[in-house]
């Protein structure tokens, strides 16, 4: 296993979840262990929310999309949220085609994005 592939941090009840590198199909078993521990947390029910963080991410395809989906069924269903934030253009047009932009708000800041999950 390489370098890993989210960095996570916790602000109260959210969990920021910032991509470090591009997932590619040949380190899919590393984002599955990852995305494992990240959902163990989740379970445990002291995180209510999550914002992804791509600031540190030029793209995204389908292995991250799938991780996000998954965090955010796994989030408490009245009260969980997951927002994206630092997108560029490419990540926005993806999450836009795919139609993800529709189900998470987009947020131009981190700082935003805490607000508004009340982080």
């Amino acid at each position: 296993m390489g370098a890993p592939i989210f960095q996570i941090e916790r602000v109260g009840a959210t969990m920021v979840v910032s991509p470090q590198r591009s997932v590619t199909s040949l380190s899919e078993d590393d984002v599955k262990n990852e995305l494992a521990g990240l959902l163990e947390v989740l379970e445990s029910g002291e995180v209510s929310s999550v914002v992804f963080d791509f600031g540190h991410l030029e793209y995204c395809g389908s292995c991250m999309l799938e991780a996000m989906r998954r965090l955010w069924k796994s989030l408490p269903k009245e009260r969980g949220k997951l927002v994206v934030c630092c997108v560029n253009h490419v990540v926005r047009d993806i999450l836009h085609v795919t139609r993800f932009d529709t189900l998470w708000p987009i947020f131009p800041t981190r700082d935003e994005a805490l607000v508004a999950v009340g982080g």
